[in-house]
């Protein structure tokens, strides 16, 4: 459950990074949760996962994740430089 404490703007954060495969809870479940809580739909959210199915990275974009990587097939270059553009482009100051 999202806290009504993070409806402060001054407490969301500035990037979220999810793993789609959570002990008792689906990460795209979580996803369309932040999704749906106003203060936090413009965050981006960074999902990360072990898994090689295109069904899952296409469900993840389609519910609004804004980056998707596969932990095993990424290199540092592949997932830092989406985050520095991400985190440039969304973060004020």
């Amino acid at each position: 459950q999202i806290s009504a404490d993070l409806s402060q703007e001054n407490m969301l954060p500035d990037v979220i990074f999810l793993d789609l495969y959570f002990p008792g809870e689906y990460g795209l479940e979580i996803l369309e949760k932040i999704r749906s809580f106003e203060p936090m739909k413009a965050i981006p959210v960074i999902m990360m996962t072990i898994s090689h199915e295109q069904k899952e990275i296409i469900k993840a974009y389609k519910r609004g994740c804004t980056f998707f990587f596969c932990k095993s097939e990424s290199t540092r270059k592949e997932t830092t430089t989406p985050l520095k553009f991400i985190l440039r482009t969304t973060v004020s100051g």
